[in-house]
């Protein structure tokens, strides 16, 4: 474990001499100051695309370089999201580390950096489907803007967004024929 500096206690824990001339020597084996250095551990997004769904999340989980074998294990609960939840372009967003836990029993050996990547949030299908409509001859089925959910239904809207406004036309005048 790091220590801090001079923090660690270097000894000798074994020697070999040639055989016959331990006899000549009175050995001794003081022991000596040493610093154990943080590493560096550096948990780095990674690319994703996603359709856009109205959230940040990301389904993919970070990778990481740094971390000592003895450790694995001890780094958990990776995670990663888009800086935002808007379509920008083929790897226009930002994907970020989120989330970590480094185990308190090694955390302290560590520098931990965090590396972001590159994104891409396409755009998802929306159909706006205008409702039939029926009138009585001599009169024009109802157009224009704003006429609420009334006259449409819509597929594919995500996290409760709304459509905020409508406007119909139809092909049909006052002096159509019934049929």
């Amino acid at each position: 474990n790091v220590n801090g500096t001079n923090g660690s206690i270097l000894s000798v824990s074994a020697y070999t001499l040639d055989s016959g001339v331990l006899g000549n020597y009175t050995v001794s084996t003081p022991t000596a100051l040493g610093t154990i250095n943080k590493a560096d551990l550096v948990i780095s997004a990674v690319t994703d695309t996603k359709p856009y769904d109205g959230t940040t999340a990301s389904a993919v989980t970070p990778t990481y370089t740094g971390l000592v074998t003895r450790d694995s294990g001890k780094l958990t609960a990776l995670a990663q999201v888009f800086n935002s939840e808007n379509v920008n372009g083929t790897n226009g967003s930002i994907l970020s580390v989120s989330a970590y836990t480094l185990d308190p029993s090694v955390s302290g050996n560590y520098t931990v950096g965090t590396a972001t990547a590159l994104g891409t949030i396409n755009k998802a299908p929306l159909t706006i489907t205008a409702k039939d409509q029926t009138t009585t001859y001599g009169t024009v089925i109802a157009t224009g803007a704003d006429f609420g959910s009334t006259y449409f239904t819509s597929s594919g809207l995500v996290n409760s967004e709304t459509i905020s406004s409508v406007t119909l036309a139809t092909n049909q005048s006052q002096t159509d024929n019934v049929g």
